[in-house]
């Protein structure tokens, strides 16, 4: 089986792999104590480039550059092969690093397998990669079993898990799906009696894969569905989010296929597109 690439598992790293594909990258490096060596090794790179020197802070890189450019090149000197070699490497690294940092850091990430993706944020910092949920439904035997794009019909219900982590996690979350027709069936917080206006659920802890309470079973008109995690700093209301799905609905912004980012500043958001089988 081949290595896990270098710039999936600083991707993985940083965050910016979808659920399904951080699991298969955990399974890799669970069987191979090779692949546990390799990440321990990348964790290091990571830690060392995101520890920032004060020092540094004020320094103009970009002038920098030019002025040594700009400079004549000095008298050149025989150089051994042992400081050639250590040029070699370093030269290497950058070469590696660079490309992959700036793919991490800066890439949008692509479409996942299972119909999952993050919406992106449009700032420089995006809060979505430290965010994300997990569906799964009950069989007709009782065993749950990870939602994968489709929703057979012999089903119990839903199961779900989040992820919130990073150096701040946000603290509240909401569980809801969208069908094609912009109906919003909500799962958290729960929303069983009409008149009322319930808020976020409060999260008591941080990290991943944390499983929720409870099944939780809908009937849906639709043949297609969004399925949302949304993380925010303070607890929003159904009613305002309700809102927000009939105005781009109204708008003609709503799609089920490639659902917009709510506009809710200073939130993270994670979204699953589900196709159910009649």
């Amino acid at each position: 089986m081949r290595p896990v690439s270098s710039r999936r598992l600083f991707a993985y790293l940083e965050g910016e792999v979808t659920l399904s594909e951080a699991s298969e990258i955990e399974a890799r490096v669970a069987d191979s104590a090779a692949e546990r060596a390799r990440l321990d090794s990348h964790r290091g790179m990571v830690a060392a480039l995101a520890a920032s020197d004060p020092a540094l802070d004020s320094v103009d890189l970009v002038a920098g550059v030019r002025a040594a450019a700009a400079e004549p090149a000095p008298e050149q000197r025989p150089r051994s092969r042992r400081a050639l070699a250590a040029a070699l490497v370093g030269c290497l690294l950058v070469a590696i690093l660079v490309p992959v940092l700036l793919m991490v850091r800066g890439a949008p990430t692509p479409e996942a397998k299972d119909g999952e993706f993050r919406a992106r944020s449009a700032g420089g910092a995006d809060p979505d990669r430290w965010v994300g949920i997990k569906a799964f439904y009950v069989d007709a035997g009782g065993e749950s079993r990870r939602l994968a794009g489709r929703l057979p019909p012999q089903n119990k219900g839903l199961l779900f898990a989040y992820s919130s982590t990073g150096p701040d996690p946000l603290p509240y979350l909401m569980v809801f799906a969208v069908d094609e027709d912009a109906r919003v069936y909500w799962f958290y917080p729960a929303f069983e009696r009409r008149g009322t206006d319930p808020t976020s659920l409060r999260l008591e802890r941080s990290g991943a894969d944390i499983e929720l309470p409870f099944k939780i079973r809908h009937r849906f008109s639709g043949d297609r569905l969004a399925i949302f995690g949304l993380f925010t700093r303070q607890p929003l209301r159904v009613s305002r989010i309700e809102r927000l799905i009939r105005d781009l609905e109204r708008g003609q912004r709503w799609s089920v296929d490639a659902p917009e980012r709510l506009p809710l500043p200073g939130s993270a958001q994670h979204v699953q597109r589900v196709r159910i089988e009649r």
